[in-house]
């Protein structure tokens, strides 16, 4: 992991977070430190406090775990998402992994709270950041306790995907089938049949590392 302190935490807060005001941008720049962390690496574990930061690039995943071990992604993160806020409240519940290299400017949290305290501004985005972990929570609770395996399958390869950076045309998911399987809360053999149904539908062309999402519309369907 490359960690260091970087002098531009005001200026990248400031495009991350347009909301807040030149002065609250200031104080929490004072304390930031920018942070890359590369795939798979668990930002913010379960159980952790005070452990606030802001996507400056990147994607990842906030995932759950069974007692059994088995694991599930409750919602994905981007560029100027809030990691971790409700680590300011209560322990995490849950862990924040990097699905890909990710730049997070990490938050002195300590600092943020006395700041949110002064700050009707910063207190709003607080409070903004849980009111959409809980809706995300909601949605993740309809889909597990309704929706099919293939139904999961197809809602995070449309989350996942992203258009080639040439070429335009298909998207892909930089994804393996073991780590689908473990962010949908299933086991690779499922998530391998359903893709192989998909592939031989035309839908989606799968390899080692990569699934490529060749008819969007019919995922979105079969998502339904």
């Amino acid at each position: 992991m490359n960690d260091h302190t970087s002098d531009t935490a005001a200026s990248h807060l400031a495009q991350l977070l347009p909301k807040l005001p030149p002065a609250v941008i200031a104080g929490l720049a004072a304390w930031a430190r920018i942070k890359v962390h590369p795939r798979s690496d668990i930002m913010i574990g379960c159980g952790a406090r005070d452990r606030v930061g802001v996507m400056a690039d990147g994607l990842a995943r906030t995932s759950i775990q069974s007692p059994q071990g088995r694991t599930a992604t409750v919602l994905f993160h981007r560029r100027g998402d809030l990691l971790g806020v409700a680590s300011l409240f209560q322990p995490m519940p849950a862990d924040v992994v990097a699905v890909e290299p990710t730049t997070v400017i990490w938050l002195d949290g300590a600092a943020l709270a006395r700041m949110a305290r002064c700050s009707a501004d910063l207190g709003w985005q607080l409070a903004s950041a849980v009111s959409e972990w809980g809706v995300h929570l909601s949605a993740a609770a309809e889909e597990f306790a309704f929706k099919s395996v293939q139904g999961r399958i197809t809602t995070h390869l449309l989350l996942l995907a992203s258009p080639q950076a040439c070429g335009g045309g298909a998207s892909v998911a930089h994804v393996t089938q073991q780590e689908l399987a473990d962010s949908i809360g299933s086991v690779r053999e499922v998530v391998a049949r359903a893709l192989a149904t998909y592939e031989r539908l035309g839908i989606l062309a799968v390899s080692r590392r990569k699934i490529t999402v060749l008819d969007d519309q019919a995922l979105l369907r079969l998502s339904r």
